[in-house]
């Protein structure tokens, strides 16, 4: 549907996560650097979201609100 490879999908995943606020991901040629930034442009729906979340790894425990809460005491490493 996107026109992506599961990479770019779960870059983009992870860059719609409340609590992150950069990916950082290795690349070995200029081509998957090239594919990698190119995830960055991806935008999922709600939809998108909630269909990646019914299959992902994270268990039913540890929905998001719970992952925000878990780093918000945490220094903001920008900073």
């Amino acid at each position: 549907e996107k026109g992506a490879t599961p990479g770019q999908i779960a870059i983009a995943w992870l860059l719609h996560q409340p609590v992150m606020t950069s990916v950082a991901f290795g690349s070995r040629t200029v081509a998957q650097l090239d594919s990698n930034i190119a995830a960055t442009k991806i935008t999922l729906s709600a939809e998108d979201l909630d269909a990646i979340g019914k299959v992902s790894a994270l268990p039913d425990e540890y929905p998001q609100w719970k992952l925000a809460e878990a780093y918000a005491d945490r220094p903001d490493p920008s900073a």
